[in-house]
């Protein structure tokens, strides 16, 4: 009968410690839904507050850019009539506040052909932004249409005169019946592999030719455009081929560099995708004739001043990133400080759980001893 009691009075007392726990668990439960909740609200506040920050950060977007639209073969002529150069060509310039635009209009210039450093290859400013204007002037499947052939024609040959009038040499030119028979030198270039064909050059002209072959990459510019590639992006991969020609021409014992500044008269360049490489080819023919007929390779005078308005993006993509940095940043916090409360809280429980079952384990000791001296 008396060790009955005892074992009765332990089972109350593990039933009431049983409860304590459970209640115990369901406040702590409890208490971190309700944190929950509040950091829940709050994140939404800060987030709903975010959205519009940023979308307001967004429409105070501006590139400097006339809003207009070129169409096809027009980005040359745009350019230069809006006065679109860069002032960011090398990798010298990159300390400068970049004006927005994207094209080089003059290649840096040395007179000694080796003296260019890898601080003069020209700085590839991605187009996370293509400009709107831009995309009028696209390139389909692999293939430019005749005005951008046009329009390529004149880019290639204003950084070549532009380079020969800071060295003190005459212009040299291009007409449509000369350009013509470049670009058919040019068709010859969209399979096989990139190589001089004196024969084939002399039977397309009708006597020797000088002539220059590259390969152009413009994939460095068109990673954020890869389904509209734009003739300014082709440009500009034109451009650091150009450069390279002129520039960095060492390895060839600068013979394209001596052709493209030479004492050739005329000169007209072509670009082509060659279909068994995978690769853009870009062939210049030259020579000392003077050819009959209209000079092509002409630069439009600017016509309009380039808007006053600085390209904003890099500035208002950092102002994003802060916003979405501190949003982040909230999350971090709220997530730091729901796991410690729920460590603290998981513990205390814990430690309840342990006190009960201590005591537990004592008063069955106790109560067995008590048995033994009765």
């Amino acid at each position: 009968s008396y060790a009955n009691s005892l074992a009765n009075q332990a089972a109350a007392q593990k039933q009431q410690d049983q409860a304590s726990l459970a209640a115990a668990s369901s406040s702590a439960a409890s208490s971190l839904a309700a944190l929950q909740s509040q950091q829940a609200s709050s994140y939404a506040a800060a987030s709903q507050s975010a959205n519009v920050k940023i979308d307001s950060l967004n429409a105070q977007r501006t590139s400097g850019q006339p809003a207009d639209t070129v169409s096809d073969g027009g980005t040359f002529d745009y350019v230069a009539k809006n006065g679109l150069w860069t002032n960011v060509v090398t990798h010298r310039d990159s300390g400068k506040t970049w004006n927005g635009n994207y094209l080089v209009q003059n290649l840096p210039v040395f007179k000694d052909p080796n003296a260019a450093s890898m601080m003069d290859n020209l700085y590839t400013q991605s187009n996370e932004n293509v400009p709107s204007w831009s995309l009028g002037d696209v390139v389909n499947n692999n293939q430019l249409t005749d005005a951008q052939k046009n329009e390529l024609n004149q880019y290639a040959m204003m950084l070549v005169n532009n380079y020969r009038k800071s060295m003190g040499l005459a212009p040299i030119s291009t007409t449509q019946d000369f350009l013509n028979k470049v670009q058919q030198r040019g068709d010859s270039l969209k399979s096989g592999h990139m190589l001089h064909n004196p024969s084939l050059t002399s039977q397309i002209f009708g006597h020797g030719m000088d002539e220059t072959l590259t390969s152009v990459d413009f994939s460095a510019y068109t990673m954020y455009s890869k389904d509209h590639t734009t003739m300014l992006e082709v440009f500009q991969g034109v451009a650091e081929a150009m450069n390279g020609l002129i520039n960095y021409d060492g390895d060839s014992d600068n013979g394209h560099r001596n052709i493209l500044l030479g004492d050739d008269n005329t000169t007209g360049f072509s670009l082509q995708y060659n279909t068994t490489d995978n690769v853009w080819v870009m062939n210049s023919n030259g020579d000392g004739y003077i050819y009959q007929g209209v000079n092509i390779a002409t630069v439009p005078a600017q016509t309009s001043t380039p808007s006053t308005g600085q390209d904003n993006n890099k500035e208002i993509d950092q102002k994003i990133q802060t916003v979405k940095g501190n949003l982040q940043s909230l999350k971090n916090s709220q997530d730091q400080t729901y796991q410690t409360q729920k460590l603290s809280l998981n513990n205390a429980v814990q430690q309840l759980a342990d006190q009960f079952a201590s005591q537990e384990a004592q008063a069955e000791k106790d109560n067995n001893s008590k048995i033994q001296a009765f």
